[in-house]
């Protein structure tokens, strides 16, 4: 055994050797939303594991910038050190207009309005591995989004007519191994934000189902696929009676948002949770998504169609439920504790 020992110990010498202990101890520490519901679509781990890529996709205005965010003020909350690169592509400045609303601090934020690729995979590959290796706290990087990154062979043709197919796709697939090892040997938390489309098919006039542009090339180095859309239904937006507009209609503040995990490399697939965004305070209502898995995961025990009973706390219907998970943090975080334990994958 000795001998084995001998040989271990010269092979773990190799700079890119794993040390297992490091490995597993870092994987313990997520990046996770405001959000109990989004975070349970994880699975276990209850958030995105560090040195992993999360794709947040969906139409547009279906709410993907915000959910990005909230991933990021979630971090500033949870590490007070932490510093967040946020590449907006769409030259929206989302950061400015957002960060006061989901608690982001300022100070600990980067933000690139940039759609140059070179400014973007080339800077992380370089300049920020270089950072990182110095000790920079750099945590999480953002992109949003893919779909309006200008790729070389558009930045370089002629004129915007010229159609360039697959361009964007193959370029993805270079850009993304050029940061990969960055992402993974540093333990970068990342989120890509992409646009996708609905395709008609010409056999039967219905629409396919949506496709996400360079999602084939993506497929090898995003482990979470998280589908966001928007729910349209009348009774899923939020409006303030006491303020009009100009037609005398009162004015929306809020919607509801359809999140699924359509994929996932390190846990389950396919769960779904509807979360509450308004437009002043970002993600809320976070008492209703517990309440809603408490009582879909039977952790709350219901003796009949109106009881609700955890531990020695009852209560009489699911509002009363939900309103006194909002009024006790304590019972809220047993609660959410329960749904980690219960949930095996």
């Amino acid at each position: 055994m000795s001998n084995v020992n001998k040989w271990i110990n010269q092979l773990k010498k190799h700079a890119s050797a794993v040390d297992y202990e490091e490995s597993v101890s870092r994987k313990q520490v997520v990046a996770r939303s405001s959000s109990p519901g989004i975070n349970y679509l994880f699975g276990k781990a209850h958030g995105i594991k560090p040195g992993y890529t999360a794709m947040i996709y969906g139409p547009a205005k279906s709410g993907k910038s915000l959910f990005s965010l909230d991933f990021a003020a979630q971090l500033h909350r949870d590490d007070p050190n932490a510093i967040v690169l946020h590449f907006d592509t769409e030259y929206r400045e989302t950061v400015t207009t957002w960060a006061p609303k989901f608690g982001i601090d300022m100070n600990r934020i980067v933000s690139y309005s940039t759609n140059n690729p070179e400014e973007i995979f080339d800077f992380i590959a370089n300049d920020v591995q270089a950072m990182l290796q110095e000790g920079a706290p750099i945590k999480m990087i953002i992109i949003d989004s893919l779909a309006m990154i200008k790729y070389p062979k558009e930045a370089n043709a002629e004129s915007t007519t010229n159609m360039l197919i697959g361009d964007g796709a193959a370029y993805l697939a270079r850009g993304m191994k050029a940061i990969l090892p960055v992402i993974r040997k540093h333990g970068i938390y990342t989120i890509l934000c992409q646009h996708v489309r609905a395709n008609m098919d010409p056999n039967t006039s219905k629409y396919r189902p949506y496709v996400i542009p360079g999602g084939f090339a993506l497929k090898h180095s995003v482990e979470y696929w998280m589908l966001c859309q928007k729910i349209e239904s009348k009774d899923t937006k939020v409006f303030d009676t006491d303020k009009k507009d100009g037609s005398g209609n009162p004015i929306q503040t809020g919607h509801a948002i359809r999140v699924k995990m359509e994929e996932n490399s390190l846990g389950p697939q396919n769960r779904a949770i509807e979360v509450n965004l308004s437009y002043q305070n970002g993600l809320v209502d976070h008492h209703l998504e517990v309440a809603e898995l408490a009582k879909n995961m039977g952790i709350v025990e219901r003796p009949n169609n109106v009881t609700y009973i955890f531990g020695e706390y009852k209560w009489r219907g699911f509002e009363d439920f939900a309103n006194a998970i909002k009024a006790d943090e304590a019972l809220a975080s047993q609660i959410i504790e329960k749904i980690k334990q219960q949930d095996i994958t």
